[in-house]
């Protein structure tokens, strides 16, 4: 939670910032990981232009305000996998030499599949980690104290890219309150980012964010209309 009030703040110093979710969510120059044109402040553009040039530290793709919710957004692509261990199928992975699964080679390839999507997850964590250092100590200084209202929630929500099983699994364990497996690329992200909320230091104090959120593109993009 934090009594400061950012929002009266990015409307006063930020407006230049503002663009649709379309652009901040670009994955390359012709791709977004969401299409919509609700506006949202572009966050990385803020941070960059508030350090020098090599000095700029990694931050969430966009920041989003709520009723008492301050919305850091980080979109991610790279978790959407065209072959998974799943899906995968025996009569394409033969060697069309000898007509038989290599076994070295898919163990290489799930093995840096792996190793991408654990470094996507890296990624996620130092974005975290350095956003909410960014808003502590370089951004709500300058905020006025917020009096009249209580306390605002400070959230971290990932978008990725997930494969389309990962969302309705993660989707059916929500509906019969159970966790899915943890292969499941929005199970992993939760987990590797849960020491993240509801810290308190030696004084008792909470710090880091309140609440974690992990989604499709498409749950993002259907939050986003109905707040339209």
């Amino acid at each position: 939670m934090t009594n400061k009030n950012l929002f009266d703040f990015a409307c006063k110093n930020w407006s230049e910032f503002i663009d649709t979710v379309t652009e901040v969510s670009k994955i390359n120059e012709e791709e977004s990981l969401v299409t919509n044109k609700f506006p949202i402040y572009y966050f990385d553009n803020i941070c960059k232009s508030l350090f020098p040039k090599g000095n700029i530290p990694s931050s969430a793709d966009g920041i989003l305000f709520k009723k008492n919710n301050i919305d850091l957004v980080e979109f991610k692509s790279g978790f959407k996998q065209k072959i998974t261990k799943e899906k995968f199928n025996p009569d394409i992975g033969k060697c069309l030499e000898t007509n038989k699964i290599c076994s070295d080679y898919w163990d290489l390839f799930w093995e840096n599949q792996d190793r991408k999507r654990s470094e996507l997850i890296e990624s996620i964590k130092l974005k975290a980690i350095e956003s909410y250092i960014l808003l502590e100590k370089h951004i709500f200084p300058n905020c006025k104290n917020n009096e009249t209202e209580k306390p605002t929630k400070l959230v971290f929500t990932v978008v990725i890219d997930e494969d389309g099983t990962d969302g309705i699994e993660d989707t059916l364990a929500e509906l019969s309150d159970s966790e899915p497996n943890t292969n499941n690329s929005l199970v992993s992200i939760r987990q590797a980012l849960k020491r993240f909320t509801n810290m308190k230091d030696a004084d008792g104090n909470s710090y880091f964010y309140d609440e974690i959120r992990v989604l499709t593109a498409n749950d993002f993009a259907n939050q986003i209309r109905m707040a339209i």
